[in-house]
């Protein structure tokens, strides 16, 4: 009789588990496309390929111990679920020239990210100042540059905050272009 108990919490996990790599699938593919298309925008921008003004900031706390010295790239959008109206990216630097990546370092367990942004209809990288909701994943690298081509193959995890059914996982508030939360807020998923 006891061979026939299940583990439901396991199946929960497992469900839950399944879903999460469909939001970071689509998140990461997002992240992909937005910066393969970023080169097709007008080439106003300054030599680094940055849009001139300010904008808020992703800070992320509590992150363990064993990933300082490593380097964070946020990508997120709103609506997971439908056609998404803003595209999300946190990182120091974006050189649309070359489709590339200036990562922010992981130090004393916290890493605050520049916010920049780019709308559905594939307008230029700015710096993002605006109020969204949003689903986003903060993929963490060995190293501090990344070309757009490496994006999936050179992650070493990923951190996913949106919203599942079933789950206290929640979405990010962005006021103002910035939000905060704590690595115990999102789940984390290692390369596999």
């Amino acid at each position: 009789m006891e061979s026939m108990k299940t583990n439901v919490g396991s199946f929960a996990t497992a469900k839950l588990q399944a879903k999460m790599r469909s939001i970071f699938a689509i998140l990461a593919i997002t992240l992909v496309f937005t910066m393969t298309a970023v080169g097709c925008g007008d080439n106003s921008a300054d030599d680094d390929g940055n849009k001139n003004g300010s904008g808020g900031t992703f800070k992320l706390t509590g992150i363990p111990s064993e990933y300082n010295g490593k380097f964070a790239l946020l990508s997120g959008q709103d609506n997971i679920s439908s056609a998404p109206t803003i595209v999300l990216f946190g990182c120091q630097n974006i050189n649309v020239a070359k489709i590339s990546y200036t990562l922010c370092l992981i130090s004393n367990g916290s890493v605050s990210m520049p916010m920049w942004s780019r709308n559905s209809a594939g307008g230029n990288v700015t710096r993002y100042s605006g109020n969204h909701t949003c689903t986003i994943s903060v993929f963490l690298y060995n190293s501090q540059t990344l070309l757009g081509s490496e994006v999936s193959s050179q992650q070493i995890g990923a951190l996913v905050f949106g919203n599942l059914p079933n789950s206290s996982i929640s979405t990010v508030i962005f006021a103002s272009g910035s939000a905060t939360k704590s690595w115990n807020d999102g789940y984390y998923m290692p390369k596999q």
